[in-house]
């Protein structure tokens, strides 16, 4: 079989069992792995979910708020092509945050490769880009303008985008998962 299908049924076991009426038999597959489970209360990954959910949309509104201000880094190719790149980050940030959000407490093998660890690639990323974004638009800023004591208040949904991206990394990287011994393993 493909790569991806030996991916996505890493872990399990193939059975032919009878079909309901018994005249023909089908496939059955069997969880045989350790599950992948946060060592939180299902209350405290609730809330996690939640506050990930809310760091995206937060990280969302700054970015695009400090996209749309007129400001004379913002004029430039560079920043330009940055933002672009962002936001194809942030496409896939969502996409893996959605499936993270929606996941089971106890996680597969693959379900905990695609969701958690994609997650975290995503995240580094998202921050990478807005780091970079951030010493672009600084660099810029001051070229043109010089230091000034507007340059904070200028530039602060860059840093707000980049400090709340750093938060969320560092929140993921900390994250501990424990392995769930499956019953259906001795079997």
């Amino acid at each position: 079989m493909g790569r991806y299908y030996q991916k996505y049924f890493e872990d399990y076991e193939e059975d032919r069992v009878l079909n309901k009426r018994g005249n023909g038999t089908h496939l059955q597959y069997t969880y045989k792995g350790f599950y992948y489970r946060q060592e939180l209360t299902p209350v405290m990954q609730a809330l996690l979910r939640v506050c990930y959910v809310v760091l995206f949309g937060l990280e969302l509104y700054f970015f695009a708020k400090a996209g749309t201000k007129g400001l004379y880094c913002n004029l430039n190719p560079a920043i330009a092509l940055l933002q672009a790149f962002s936001m194809l980050g942030y496409v896939w940030l969502g996409w893996i945050l959605f499936f993270y959000v929606s996941a089971p407490r106890d996680m597969t093998i693959y379900k905990y490769k695609s969701t958690a660890l994609q997650l975290q690639k995503a995240q580094k990323l998202s921050v990478g880009l807005s780091l970079t974004m951030l010493l672009v638009a600084v660099g810029i800023t001051v070229a043109y303008n010089g230091f000034s004591s507007n340059l904070v208040k200028d530039l602060q949904e860059y840093i707000l985008v980049a400090v709340l991206g750093i938060l969320w990394l560092y929140t993921e990287k900390s994250m501990r998962y424990k392995k769930i011994y499956n019953s259906q393993k001795g079997m």
